[in-house]
């Protein structure tokens, strides 16, 4: 309903962990090319997602300071995560999907994600990331730095079916949309299921919600406008039942619903 920024997924991203990007569509890490993307925006820009161990990607980071940097769609090792945190990197993307796996002895993005003051977004459907994970992360990083997100696509709130998502085509079946060779391309999830789950998970509702908007507001830069019940803030507002069941909706204190 309000449109604060923009958040780029990709183009810089690997083409081992590109999941529903198309593969023609990935590109190096391009100062002038960011840069025209930010310029043509209007400087709308927040947040660029990039995978930090492309040739260049380091220096991407270091060089836009008023943007935004997530790592994610990465092969990254553990050394090359921590170095693009130390640059000023500030988040993850969808911590656990699209990158390497945690291991032991070879930690990965998650490893020095989880160790480091970075945000670490995760997809809260119960079906891209495993009840146990999700809780995990959270118990790892606090409510200060878990943020609850959807990575839902255009299908959202309709029927199961076929879709054009990005230009590709997806199939919707069970709440998670997939592309035609079964890769996942994204879910149909909201903001309020995504808390609701939470809850069902084992989280504190209190904690839930906050992770749900929040936690999120910071992540993007925005929790002066948005994010919490505070004067001087926008009344953009859900109004639950006892049971979080959706009862009104505001939008700039207006209901909408």
């Amino acid at each position: 309903a309000t449109v604060f920024g923009i958040y780029l997924e990709g183009p810089f991203f690997s083409p081992l962990h590109n999941g529903a990007q198309h593969p023609d569509a990935l590109l190096k890490p391009d100062r002038a090319f960011l840069k025209d993307l930010i310029d043509s925006s209007g400087h709308s820009v927040k947040i660029v997602s990039l995978a930090p161990e492309l040739d260049g990607a380091i220096d991407l980071i270091e060089a836009f300071r008023d943007v935004s940097f997530f790592l994610g769609h990465t092969a990254s090792d553990y050394e090359t995560a921590k170095q693009a945190i130390k640059a000023g990197a500030k988040g993850v993307t969808h911590t656990f999907n699209q990158m390497e796996p945690f291991h032991h002895r070879s930690p990965g993005l998650i490893g020095a994600a989880i160790e480091s003051n970075v945000f670490c977004e995760c997809i809260t459907d119960g079906l891209h990331v495993h009840p146990s994970a999700v809780r995990l992360l959270f118990q790892a990083v606090g409510r200060e730095r878990f943020v609850s997100i959807t990575d839902s696509l255009r299908p959202t709130g309709l029927k199961d079916g076929e879709y054009v998502s990005g230009g590709r085509k997806v199939i919707v079946k069970d709440r998670l949309a997939r592309l035609e060779s079964g890769v996942i391309a994204g879910s149909t999830l909201t903001m309020l299921e995504g808390a609701k789950n939470l809850i069902r998970f084992g989280i504190r509702p209190e904690d839930a919600f906050y992770v749900s908007s929040a936690t999120p507001a910071k992540a993007a830069g925005i929790f002066d406008k948005a994010g919490s019940i505070s004067a001087g803030k926008r009344a953009d507002l859900l109004i639950l039942d006892p049971d979080y069941s959706l009862k009104e909706v505001l939008i700039g204190g207006v209901s909408v619903s």
